[in-house]
């Protein structure tokens, strides 16, 4: 790793705190390669996410400067309680009905989601209703 730009990256990362300017440079810091790479492969991103706003408006900004081909998927809804996080049972923990609508979110989360689908190719979104 380049000291130099690991000291940059970490100055910017301190500064960002919603200035866009400071995103943008470090965002451009963090793509930076010291070695070839076949840019021919899109890298997928990942987001599970049910009532994620105003968190989930954020993640486009960041994909769209990316220097590379990118693919979001989106997964949104609600999970039931089993397998990884059943052991929140014995705790008490519960799905609440008034947290989502048929399973989805119930915050502006699911339009923000279509209307991302409408504008970008590479959004996939994914949606479980109960």
């Amino acid at each position: 790793m380049n000291p130099e730009l690991w000291s940059q990256y970490k100055s910017l990362r301190k500064s960002i705190d919603g200035n866009k300017e400071n995103l943008d440079k470090l965002i451009s810091l963090a793509c930076e390669r010291d070695v070839q790479s076949d840019d021919s492969l899109p890298v997928h991103f990942f987001t599970i996410v049910l009532n994620g706003q105003p968190f989930i408006q954020y993640h486009i900004d960041v994909l769209e400067v990316l220097p590379f081909e990118w693919h979001w998927h989106i997964i949104e809804g609600v999970a039931e309680l089993k397998g990884d996080t059943a052991w929140s049972l014995v705790s008490g923990g519960r799905v609440d009905a008034q947290s989502h609508n048929n399973g989805l979110s119930i915050d502006g989360t699911t339009d923000y989601i279509d209307r991302l689908k409408e504008r970008f190719q590479t959004v996939s979104p994914f949606t479980a209703s109960l």
